[in-house]
């Protein structure tokens, strides 16, 4: 799976971090994935026990999520980061204070990043408002393009169909339960998108 790897293709520098243990390894990952696996299993359960198949494979735009296993070198509070998700950074991004910001870039996850930004959301920056997050997402997803050939030849391939964040749980970023939501990672990646076709 995509998830469970670090793509370095476009970064001598992440390869770096890794190689001398700034960034989690494959192997690592690996062994905590497979960790929280067991955890989330219960001892002595057969979940899902139907036996109707359970599907899993990437969906056609997976490179435009900030979920996706696309790391990016970014500058986060006047200092460079390299994080592992556009998701860490851009929780990351919500705060000034560099022991959170190093928090959550070492975090093994998206979902963990996101959680501990939510345990901390007392601290936000200030400026932290609507328009301040959809400068900060831009400037994420200019950097995970342009530090990544795959996700501008994938970006560059949708030519001018519309992209859409299909969340059923963001009417902000995505489209939400009730698919009328604002879209705003769409929308963003398509203002991006002309300056690789």
């Amino acid at each position: 799976m995509a998830q469970d790897r670090l793509f370095v293709e476009d970064s001598p520098r992440l390869e770096g971090a890794v190689a001398s243990g700034e960034a989690p390894n494959n192997r690592v990952v690996r062994k905590v994935l497979a960790k929280q696996g067991r955890k989330k299993g219960g001892r002595g359960r057969n979940r899902g026990s139907s036996g109707e198949p359970v599907y899993f494979y990437e969906r056609e735009g997976f490179r435009l999520s900030n979920f996706s296993a696309h790391a990016i070198e970014l500058e986060v509070a006047g200092k460079m980061h390299i994080f592992m998700t556009c998701e860490h950074a851009y929780q990351a991004s919500k705060f000034t204070d560099q022991t959170i910001i190093n928090k959550i870039g070492l975090a093994w996850s998206a979902e963990e990043a996101k959680a501990i930004a939510h345990a901390h959301r007392d601290l936000y920056r200030p400026d932290w408002t609507e328009q301040t997050k959809l400068r900060v997402m831009e400037r994420i997803f200019r950097a995970k393009a342009k530090q990544h050939k795959s996700v501008r030849e994938y970006l560059a391939s949708t030519r001018h169909r519309k992209l859409v964040e299909n969340s059923p749980i963001d009417d902000f970023w995505g489209i939400g339960s009730d698919k009328t939501g604002r879209n705003h990672a769409g929308r963003l990646w398509m203002k991006i998108r002309p300056d690789y076709q």
